[in-house]
């Protein structure tokens, strides 16, 4: 009798390399969890920066490399940390970013100085790098099943808000009750168990290699970040001067060459193609100046709660709380608004949120009602939220299907851009006025006027974005 073959058949099991099946809902917690980590990181070391700055008196703009060094260091490798999972296996790449991320801890923890915490920021980094295209790619690879897979990456992004919605108040604690360095020790047995449950329970993965690895292309985009990061910073601290100068003409440089490069390499890291369609196009502006307000405005909302308004680490916190709350949901509101009305409607909201938040915080002052920073933490998480969905899907839609990978990837690399720009920029400005003797709540004015000029233009990118003229360049993209 012959075989029924209107019936698919079933997949095979998945099994590990001794035998034992995959446990998928354990691979989907730890290959979350790999992430979470570093996100809670970041969010809690916000709260640490006014007590580290006490601690190992350490100036605005070293304050700022704390923090920057992260960002850049992310920035420039992403692309390059993806294709290593690829190429060389994403269990192996899991274990290590998560190692490269407990020895950037210690180093953290045990820092003496601002330059040697910055150090150990920047190791971190070089881990924190491999674990978000990594993680993603395991995920994929484990739920063959597209509905099941659509779950699971639905369920890694709500681990994540919550990591984030935690990050501010388990901050708070450690700093309270244990002091800032507490921050990064709790990192170090938590990655040793991910990664031992890693090795354990994760199915080894790889994709076909697809060509050689731009080297002078990951170079040339270290350097012009660095280089751009650093002349930013140090205007703030010493002014405008020979130095400085130096390094925006070696950054412009250098951005020259790397278009050049791309262009003509076998393998560029960003195929420029992508910005013959202006959605994509302008959905990297948008999350790069976006993301740049977003960090800036952290950035500096962090040390106005502790040393303007002499809020503990606990306190600073709990207020910081509702900044990523917000954030959560806006996120899952915007994806909705995006499935239903399309694009515009999701960047509309996000650049009066923005707006808005930025035109309330021009009233902090150190006696401000608590209310106010309340309010603004929740329009900026709002707005934070808000931009994902519709810049991830300008970004992807109308691409080759073979280019999609690569093109969220650039976009990833856009907003971790304009996040280590954000921290140069406001922390740059907030130096300025802080060596005149203003407060912080003071020396950020001209900073939040950015952000009210970065809402309009988020705006009208917006609009361009969802018009037919950018259809119409989509659909020339599309056709490769």
């Amino acid at each position: 009798m012959p075989a029924d073959l209107s019936v698919p058949a079933p997949a095979p099991e998945l099994r590990l390399a001794d035998g034992r099946p995959v446990n998928k809902k354990l691979v989907l917690v730890v290959a979350s969890f790999a992430l979470i980590i570093a996100m809670i990181d970041i969010t809690a070391l916000n709260v640490a920066l006014p007590v580290i700055q006490r601690d190992l008196a350490a100036t605005t703009g070293q304050l700022q490399w704390v923090i920057d060094i992260y960002m850049v260091v992310l920035a420039s490798i992403l692309m390059l940390a993806g294709s290593m999972g690829d190429r060389h296996g994403r269990r192996k790449a899991m274990a290590v970013g998560l190692g490269f991320f407990a020895l950037g801890s210690v180093v953290a923890a045990l820092a003496p100085t601002p330059l040697i915490l910055i150090v150990g920021r920047g190791i971190q980094a070089l881990g924190g790098a491999l674990m978000p295209p990594v993680a993603l790619a395991i995920i994929s690879s484990v739920f063959t099943d597209k509905a099941e897979r659509a779950r699971a990456i639905g369920v890694w992004g709500a681990l994540m808000g919550v990591g984030m919605a935690a990050g501010p108040l388990l901050g708070g604690v450690l700093v309270e009750f244990f002091g800032w360095r507490s921050v990064f020790w709790v990192n170090v047995p938590l990655s040793l168990l991910l990664i031992a449950l890693v090795l354990r329970e994760v199915p080894e993965s790889k994709a076909p290699a697809d060509g050689r690895f731009d080297v002078v292309g990951q170079l040339l985009a270290i350097g012009f970040l660095g280089s751009v990061s650093y002349a930013i910073i140090s205007s703030g601290e010493h002014g405008v001067g020979a130095l400085q100068v130096g390094l925006g003409v070696l950054a412009v440089v250098m951005l020259a060459v790397f278009v050049v490069v791309e262009m003509r390499v076998g393998s560029p890291m960003i195929d420029f193609r992508f910005f013959a369609s202006a959605p994509f196009s302008l959905a990297i502006l948008i999350a790069a100046v976006g993301f740049m307000a977003s960090a800036g405005f952290q950035f500096v909302f962090a040390l106005y709660l502790q040393n303007d308004r002499g809020l503990s680490p606990l306190q600073a916190g709990l207020m910081m709380i509702p900044l990523a709350g917000a954030n959560s949901l806006f996120a899952t509101v915007s994806g909705r608004l995006v499935a239903s009305r399309g694009n515009r409607l999701p960047f509309l909201l996000y650049a009066l949120m923005l707006g808005g938040g930025a035109a309330l915080a021009m009233f902090f002052t150190p006696d401000a009602p608590i209310w106010l920073p309340l309010v603004v933490a929740v329009l900026m998480g709002a707005a934070l939220g808000s931009v994902n969905a519709p810049t991830s899907t300008s970004a992807v839609s109308g691409m080759p299907p073979s280019k999609t990978g690569l093109a969220g990837s650039v976009l990833s690399t856009g907003r971790q851009a304009g996040q280590s720009l954000g921290v140069a920029i406001f922390g740059s400005g907030l130096n300025q006025g802080l060596q005149s003797g203003q407060s912080i709540s003071a020396a950020a004015q001209p900073m939040w006027w950015i952000v009210i000029v970065v809402a309009l233009i988020c705006a009208a990118l917006g609009v361009a974005a969802t018009s037919r003229w950018a259809a119409q360049s989509q659909e020339r993209v599309g056709s490769w």
